[in-house]
């Protein structure tokens, strides 16, 4: 599917057939050996359902704008499914490196391999010595250098890297790895020397850490990391300034190969003719899945008469018919980001809130103005979550709530109402934690002081609701609402 470009399919019954020849061979049980190769194809394939759910295509299937994606508008979903692919990705690599080395070890008894384990085979290869180690040189030091200094570095010990996610609007999810670390006097220096030497590609007048963020520095160094020699250099500048994991699409390809390297030093035998009589993974030709199709010309004058003819209608109040002609703009353009927003743009007028907010999502996933498409989003999520929360609908309120909030952490209206949402949708903890940060922002407020005392309430501490409420009082004396808040709660605690 084209929503999993950060993803490639590992041919794991390939893997699992040579886990069965190598027992034949040796002679030994590879129970355990399959046990990984499964492990890391449940997380792998996990991973792919993750980026499934990630990446959102913002056109219809057909046109361009179908590859360019937005991920779930509510933010709670998109950090779950973030934390998702980020767990699902490390535990492919855990796994990766429990059956490189399973079956590294399972290939000595087979035909006396020179290296027992997947260390001697890596030196090996650093070496150049003649067999499996020649053939496959840059495949086993990318594996190792790269996926492997990850896992044993950076997921099971993650001493001082913490892991951040993001992906961008072409399908891309990248995981960093970034230091808390501050670094040592000239490795800033080192790094700008070490990736123009491995990266003659880079422009020259390139400099790290004006030009260039370390952290991509360091990628750039890491998909060559096979050519590096000063290795503890390299593993220092990534503790010092983090790193992205190589991505998904990139180890795929590798693990096929590593497979199809091992396959390759099998004695001849009646057993490998035929359960590998498919060949390599690599050179099998791949169906399309979803190709994008060829660009269309689309009628460009009569595009832009009627996005025209649309903009005055909308300027004149006729948002019905401006909605109907910025339709016939999406259908006549799907890549143009200017119709969709329009039309997002008359449907939040018309109220058509949630169809509204699509076609502002994916303008802003094929590239228009973003400081229009906040305004917008802003607008939209405010009024679906005000349209909720007043029907009393509070779990349907908050994830509007949150995105405006996301967009907007400064509107004081919203931040109030995500709280009160909170606390009415039983989500007390994050309700009283938004509490605490209203009462130190604002504590002059006396909206505020309100608001707070209806979460305590909500809680059932009438006690310190009515403190909250009578600090409302006590700011403005005058406020009906207020005083008859605060004369409620005093009757129900008997206070005079």
């Amino acid at each position: 599917m084209t929503t999993r470009l950060s993803w490639k399919p590992i041919n794991f019954r390939r893997w699992n057939s040579l886990a069965a020849v190598l027992g034949d061979l040796g002679g030994m049980s590879t129970s355990a050996l399959s046990s990984a190769i499964l492990g890391m194809k449940v997380s792998w394939e996990g991973l792919a359902e993750d980026l499934h759910h990630l990446f959102l295509p913002s056109g219809p299937p057909g046109t361009h704008a179908a590859h360019h994606f937005h991920g779930p508008p509510d933010p709670a979903i998109r950090e779950q499914v973030l934390a998702a692919a980020a767990a699902d990705y490390e535990t492919s690599l855990m796994y990766l490196d429990i059956a490189l080395q399973l079956t590294v070890q399972h290939l000595y008894a087979a035909v006396a391999l020179g290296a027992t384990d997947w260390p001697r085979l890596v030196r090996a290869a650093e070496q150049g010595v003649a067999g499996l180690a020649t053939d496959a040189h840059d495949t086993i030091l990318y594996l190792q250098r790269t996926p492997l200094y990850v896992r044993n570095d950076a997921i099971v010990h993650p001493q001082s890297l913490v892991p951040l996610t993001g992906f961008d609007n072409v399908g891309n999810l990248s995981l960093l790895r970034l230091s808390t670390a501050e670094p040592a006097e000239g490795q800033l220096e080192q790094l700008d020397e070490l990736v123009h030497r491995v990266r003659p590609d880079l422009r020259p007048n390139v400099v790290v850490g004006q030009d260039m963020p370390p952290t991509m520095a360091l990628n750039w160094v890491g998909t060559v990391s096979y050519t590096v020699d000063e290795w503890r250099q390299l593993n220092d500048l990534r503790a010092a300034f983090g790193f992205l994991l190589p991505g998904a699409y990139e180890i795929g390809p590798r693990v096929d190969q590593m497979v199809d390297h091992v396959i390759d030093t099998l004695p001849d035998s009646e057993l490998k003719s035929i359960v590998f009589a498919a060949g390599p993974t690599a050179r099998r030709p791949v169906p399309a899945l979803d190709d994008v199709p060829a660009a269309r010309a689309p009628d460009r004058e009569r595009f832009a008469a009627l996005l025209e003819e649309g903009i005055n209608a909308g300027e004149a109040g006729e948002a019905e018919r401006a909605a109907e002609i910025f339709r016939q703009c999406v259908e006549l353009d799907p890549e143009e980001g200017v119709a969709h927003f329009c039309l997002g743009q008359e449907l939040i007028a018309l109220d058509q809130l949630e169809e509204g907010l699509e076609y502002v999502y994916r303008a802003q996933a094929i590239g228009w103005d973003r400081g229009e498409v906040r305004r917008k989003l802003i607008q939209g999520h405010f009024n679906l979550g005000a349209r909720y929360f007043g029907a009393r609908e509070f779990e349907r309120s908050l994830p509007h709530y949150r995105r405006v909030h996301e967009l907007d952490p400064t509107d004081l209206e919203t931040h109030r109402h995500l709280m009160e949402a909170l606390a009415y949708g039983g989500e007390l903890d994050e309700a009283f934690h938004h509490a605490g940060m209203l009462l130190r922002d604002h504590p002059g407020n006396p909206d505020v002081q309100l608001n707070v005392s209806a979460v305590f309430h909500q809680a059932g501490n009438d006690q310190q609701a009515l403190h909250y409420a009578e600090k409302a009082v006590e700011l403005r004396p005058d406020w009906d609402q207020a005083v008859e808040g605060r004369d409620a709660l005093r009757r129900r605690l008997g206070v005079e």
